[in-house]
């Protein structure tokens, strides 16, 4: 869909809202602009041959009325022109028959003033705090030692479950290549050779395989898989299962470990995080490996700091230690942002928390490396051995033959994805934030956009999670600038340096290659907030941020049950 200003003779390229339509989902939401900036829509309902039938289409702002076509004189008032060759309204809704890629209609809105009732938008906006309050008071005997983190952990398990079961196959963003990645090592133990045509078919549109990656999470996943197997699960479910498997390790960690509760908070503050533990995706368990590495690293009697500081502890610790170090290095590349600060925290401990011994601690450091780069060199040169040293030609070779028209690098400019080397063709960086909004988009897509970028909340529901949000992060900011002394502020530094830097390599490469507004991309923060929580602990207020912590917590829940759980298409595996 575009849309045109006043006195504007064509559609521009940067004023339209897009969106993946699939099989399997039937309702789609989206966001245009500001309907005081819209004179008349283009609508584009199919990018090539063939048949589409839309039931109704709906347009809303609070302020004006809602635009509503839904009746065969509501769609009579849209214009057709381009390559439509028949559009009537039937019984099944409005059929839309297209002799090309390009059938469009438009439809001129009616002048309308913004007619905003501040009283009632300020009392809406009020009695979504209510619920927030009355938990807060229910929460209340839960307050010491963060005890509320463990049962809002476990109901977030088993909404992440419940996602887990219901939810079709294949609705959740790029949920097939993911799981045809993960049934490959159902059945083997070695990665597979790059041009093998037994892994063509998990190839996406842009020519790479999950299965080219040293991501270790396709190995661990598929494995658990083919456990499941005797309990005759369904095939995609015992493959969701091992994200899954996942956050209840998160969760069962709450019950013993007291301040752990506070690393865990993060993790309860948006339904995003808690929809990539639902389906099968890498980033959840690159977020897990974060996390648990933040324990290991700030919790002082930790099995890593007691191996620091040369205490004894078991030998399979000392492994799974030099296992975690491995698992950090291979995890997926926006995380090395948070491997950025952990060399950071580093430092920091060296300046304020100077070690006992610090000789020892680095020798101690070097032996987990050592076992580390064991695991590491293991996997490489199983790869090697398939694939020789020369992996990355085949790889470039290979995406040349399976990427669509548009996404092979060898294809001119302009004929490439629009949303592909966006600087290149013209498009300038003010254009690229203002106008195709990818800060806004990655924002909302952070805190819950759910499927393939289909289903969304509404604008309140958003500009709730914004304001508290930012009350949150002022509020911790605050509380450290004024009582973390040189040690807190300087470790806030360090966690906004590389957070900012994480977003603005994001920005940078979503302008330059690909086009991706994902919020999942930057969950490397929330293993980042969890550590900076952790060690600036008694700077906060507890009840502020107990409040701040539930209000969220509540938004997020209504968002998940409300939004994602009733929107995505559920029952059966079609």
């Amino acid at each position: 869909m575009r849309w045109a200003s006043t006195g504007e003779q064509t559609y521009l390229k940067t004023k339209r809202a897009r969106v993946q339509i699939h099989p399997s989902t039937e309702q789609y939401g989206f966001f245009l602009t500001d309907l005081r900036k819209i004179d008349s829509l283009r609508i584009d309902p199919i990018g090539t041959k063939g048949i589409v039938t839309i039931k109704s289409i709906i347009i809303r702002q609070p302020g004006f009325p809602t635009i509503q076509f839904s009746t065969a004189e509501d769609f009579g008032k849209l214009r057709a022109f381009g390559d439509v060759a028949s559009a009537e309204f039937t019984d099944m809704g409005w059929v839309i028959s297209s002799t090309g890629s390009n059938p469009r209609f438009q439809f001129h809105l009616p002048k309308a003033e913004r007619k905003l009732n501040w009283p009632i938008e300020a009392g809406r906006f009020l009695l979504m705090l209510v619920p927030a309050l009355i938990l807060l008071q229910l929460l209340r005997p839960l307050a010491a030692d963060y005890s509320y983190a463990t049962y809002c952990g476990f109901f977030v398990l088993a909404l992440i479950l419940t996602m887990a079961v219901v939810s079709k196959k294949n609705i959740h963003p790029d949920e097939a290549v993911h799981i045809s990645a993960t049934e490959y090592y159902e059945t083997h133990w070695l990665p597979p050779a790059v041009e093998s045509d037994e892994i063509r078919h998990t190839y996406s549109i842009y020519g790479f395989s999950r299965l080219n990656t040293m991501e270790p999470f396709y190995f661990f996943a598929g494995k658990l898989s083919a456990l499941l197997k005797p309990f005759c699960l369904d095939h995609v479910l015992s493959l969701r299962m091992f994200n899954v498997l996942l956050f209840s390790i998160l969760a069962f960690l709450t019950i013993q470990n007291i301040q752990y509760r506070l690393l865990f908070i993060p993790l309860l503050l948006s339904p995003q995080i808690w929809y990539i533990f639902s389906y099968v995706n890498s980033d959840a368990f690159s977020l897990f490996v974060a996390v648990l590495t933040g324990w290991q690293i700030v919790q002082e009697e930790s099995a890593l700091n007691r191996f620091l500081e040369k205490k004894k502890i078991p030998l399979l610790k000392i492994m799974g230690l030099g296992l975690l170090f491995a698992l950090l290095l291979l995890v997926k590349k926006p995380f090395y942002f948070f491997i950025l600060f952990l060399l950071f925290y580093f430092i920091w401990r060296c300046v304020f928390q100077a070690f006992a011994d610090f000789k020892g601690m680095i020798k101690q450091l070097l032996i987990l490396a050592c076992i580390g780069s064991c695991l590491i060199g293991v996997r490489v040169a199983a790869d090697i051995s398939v694939n020789g040293f020369d992996k990355k030609e085949k790889m470039q070779a290979m995406q040349e033959i399976t990427a669509g028209s548009t996404y092979r690098p060898s294809t001119e400019l302009h004929k490439k994805h629009i949303h592909l080397q966006m600087r290149e063709r013209g498009t300038t960086l003010k254009i690229f934030i203002k106008q195709h909004r990818w800060g806004e988009k990655t924002f909302r897509s952070g805190v819950g956009v759910y499927g393939y970028m289909t289903v969304s909340g509404a604008i309140g529901y958003y500009d709730v999670m914004r304001i508290i949000g930012l009350a949150s992060l002022l509020f911790i900011c605050i509380s450290i600038v004024l009582r973390g002394g040189w040690a807190g502020n300087t470790l806030l530094g360090g966690a906004l340096l590389c957070s900012v830097t994480l977003i603005g390599i994001a920005c940078y490469r979503a302008w330059t290659v690909d086009f991706q507004a994902q919020g999942r991309y930057l969950f490397a923060i929330v293993a980042i907030l969890g550590m900076l929580l952790f060690k600036t602990e008694k700077v906060y207020n507890q009840r502020l941020l107990t409040t701040f912590a539930c209000s969220m917590y509540l938004v997020s829940v209504c968002s998940f049950i409300g939004i994602a759980l009733l929107g995505l298409a559920k029952y059966g595996w079609g």
